[in-house]
């Protein structure tokens, strides 16, 4: 690893209407956030040369929010986890090439998830959703070789994919 790089971690793991943020401007960053219980807020900001890694973890109770945006070189990571229900989980990438982002929401209803992409080429982006009125949308911007999944499971779902 370069001796640029930075790694941050916030660990909440008690009582509602947390936030935690992390901003890294180094070079092949790190950032974790995990909080277990409701109403809670996290988001990352990752701007370097290349190689970001962004993971958010929301367990426990209703109604949390995560947001990653990352801007890089290329080879950017993106993982979101909220398990239970009305969350809201976006993930934006803007880089050169091969951006990888997953959001999953198991285990309730009206959840919210989107992921937006721009870059040169060879994006992946993925949603997982279980439960009922559930929102999920893709969108691809600009270069080729894209590939978006959406996987819900129950009723009443709504799913967009928009690949340009």
């Amino acid at each position: 690893a370069s001796s640029n790089t930075e790694t941050a971690t916030i660990s909440q793991q008690n009582g509602n209407s947390n936030t935690g943020s992390i901003n890294q401007n180094g070079i092949n960053d790190i950032a974790s956030i995990s909080q277990n219980s409701g109403l809670n807020t996290a988001s990352i900001s990752q701007n370097s040369t290349s190689s970001e890694t962004a993971t958010i973890w929301q367990g426990g109770s209703n109604g949390n929010d995560a947001h990653i945006t990352q801007t890089s070189g290329s080879s950017d990571t993106a993982y979101i986890q909220q398990n239970s229900g009305s969350n809201t989980a976006s993930i934006s990438q803007n880089s050169t090439s091969s951006e990888t982002a997953t959001i999953l929401q198991w285990g309730g209803d009206r959840n919210d998830a989107n992921i937006t992409q721009n870059s040169g080429s060879g994006d992946t982006a993925t949603i997982w959703q279980n439960g009922n009125d559930n929102i999920a949308s893709i969108d691809q911007q600009a270069g080729s070789y894209k590939t978006a999944s959406v996987w819900q499971v129950g009723n009443s779902n709504h799913a967009s994919v928009i690949q340009h």
